[in-house]
């Protein structure tokens, strides 16, 4: 009976185990079924995108500048090949350099001498026209007026010269710049010297000839008594109002012949007898009574006429005599030898030979390269100067060549020092390069412009520094810029309806989306200005403006 009552309980207690087993069981079942089964609306719900997010950026009340960044080089205003050719005077040899003062980097001052050819100078003056002739004293031009102008800015007046005539003011200036540069000026004739004392001597003797005819024709001979006795030898004069026959050199036959009163003198023609006789105030001519005749002439009395073989003189009242002509004469050999004397005077003297000097646009100036040696003979360029302030070069696409006008302002970031320097837009080129490098230009280590483009050049506010020529640099163009500040957004803030309305969409703090119209202004750097448009209007800096909206699929 015991054995009944024990296995009872026991049967009932894998009945309970069994069915909490089989409870779990269907649970676990039901689970999994239900993971594994969804209806349509679950399904679409749980494959739909999630809410998209909203992007926006704020307003910005700022000035809004358009740029262009382009790379630049930085290239010398002028570039100046030094290449002497003369040998530096008659008789000398082929050119040799004979001493260089610079370096290459050097600065070079307005006067200074940057090299020396055979013992000659070669030194640089300002000026815009490339030296191509010898200066010489009497030449005229527009280079002369440079060389003036360069001669006064050094402190050596050129006197009352005209602007463009070497004259005398310029050449004592050209000598007096030799001379504090320690170097003897060029003549510009080698027989100068020779033709001044010819043309001096000259002027001497014409003015000694004719202070001699004018002290003739004045009586500066001697003269007879008052009563007209003429004497024999030398230079003689009439008595009275009587005549001297000839320039002042000739007399009467043996002993000469006066005729007192109104009488004559007679030329060498005239005969007499013994020494010299004179008519007396009868008019009879007489020698210790004896009445003398000549061989074909005859001494007439007072009121008589005597001829002469050749000559004969006449009174005051007739045509000028033999000593006004030989006064003339001379006067006119005086005026020749003096024009002679002004044409050497002139034409000799200082002058620049056009291989001593180098003239370049404006300082300052430095020595880009230097080539020759002392000792070395001349043979093309031997040194390179760089004058003016450096300005930089770049090239703009077709597209920027419209956005860039002259005045622009322009920034210049040094790549190497990372300095940087405000600047201009000096010049935009109208026509496209070619894509080839220009005949004679300046080139060397540069790539060719690119086919296409457009030559910028920008002119630094202040100057770049010695040794700067050929870096490269990055400039930063503003092409564009708002009048003071404006309200700005960014570009895709902005859309524009069916009505071609502009407009942007402001998200307020409670989620809601406000609608502005407006118009919109300059343009840059991917932001825009824009002007409210209405009364209503409102658009107030730091508000946030829907640009886009971010989602499963991206940006939308």
């Amino acid at each position: 009976m015991n054995d009944g009552t024990t296995a009872g309980p026991a049967r009932h207690r894998r009945w309970l185990v069994a069915t909490v087993a089989l409870s779990v069981l269907l649970i676990g079942a039901g689970v999994a079924a239900a993971q594994l089964i969804r209806s349509p609306a679950q399904a679409a719900a749980e494959t739909a995108p999630p809410e998209p997010d909203v992007l926006t950026a704020p307003v910005e009340h700022r000035v809004l500048k358009d740029t262009i960044v382009l790379r630049g080089t930085v290239r010398a205003g002028q570039t100046v090949e030094v290449a002497p050719q003369s040998a530096g005077g008659d008789g000398a040899g082929a050119p040799v350099v004979t001493r260089v003062p610079v370096k290459a980097g050097q600065r070079v001052r307005d006067g200074q001498v940057v090299l020396e050819v055979s013992g000659r100078p070669v030194f640089v003056l300002p000026g815009a026209i490339p030296v191509y002739r010898d200066l010489r004293p009497g030449a005229e031009g527009r280079d002369v007026a440079q060389l003036q102008s360069a001669l006064r800015g050094l402190g050596h007046d050129t006197g009352g010269d005209a602007k463009d005539a070497f004259g005398e003011g310029t050449k004592a200036a050209l000598a007096r710049h030799y001379a504090s540069i320690g170097y003897d000026p060029r003549q510009s004739e080698t027989d100068a010297t020779d033709r001044l004392a010819t043309a001096r001597a000259a002027v001497r003797a014409a003015e000694r000839a004719l202070q001699d005819a004018e002290g003739l024709a004045g009586g500066g001979g001697e003269s007879g008594d008052g009563g007209g006795q003429l004497t024999g030898g030398g230079g003689q004069s009439a008595g009275g109002s009587g005549q001297l026959a000839s320039g002042g050199s000739q007399s009467a036959n043996s002993g000469g012949q006066s005729a007192y009163g109104g009488g004559q003198l007679a030329d060498a023609g005239g005969s007499s007898v013994g020494g010299g006789q004179s008519a007396d105030s009868d008019g009879r001519l007489a020698d210790a009574g004896d009445q003398s005749t000549g061989a074909g002439d005859r001494a007439a009395a007072a009121g008589d006429r005597p001829t002469g073989a050749a000559d004969q003189s006449t009174g005051a009242e007739d045509q000028p005599t033999d000593a006004g002509v030989a006064r003339q004469r001379a006067a006119q050999d005086l005026a020749a030898a003096r024009t002679e004397l002004a044409a050497a005077q002139a034409e000799s003297g200082p002058m620049l030979p056009m291989d001593e000097v180098v003239f370049v646009r404006g300082f300052p100036a430095f020595v880009d390269s230097v080539t020759a040696t002392v000792g070395a003979r001349v043979s093309g360029s031997v040194l390179r100067l760089s004058a003016g302030e450096p300005v930089v070069q770049g090239y703009l696409q077709e597209h920027q060549r419209q956005l860039v006008d002259t005045g622009q302002p322009v920034r210049i970031l040094a790549e190497l020092s990372g300095a940087e320097t405000g600047a201009v837009v000096a010049s935009v080129a109208d026509v496209p390069e070619s894509g080839k490098t220009a005949d004679g230009a300046d080139t060397e280590g540069a790539d060719p412009p690119p086919a296409g483009s457009y030559r910028l050049t920008v002119k630094p506010d202040k100057a770049l520094g010695a040794g700067t020529t050929g870096q490269g640099v990055r400039l930063t163009i503003e092409s564009a810029s708002t009048e003071g500040r404006a309200l700005v957004v960014p570009v895709t803030a902005v859309s524009a309806g069916a009505d071609s309305r502009t407009s942007v969409t402001v998200l307020e703090a409670d989620g809601g989306r406000r609608r502005v119209e407006v118009r919109v202004d300059t343009q840059g750097d991917g932001q825009v200005a824009v002007v409210p448009v209405g009364a209503r209007a409102a658009l107030r800096p730091g508000e946030q403006v829907i640009v886009g909206l971010r989602g499963t699929g991206g940006l939308r």
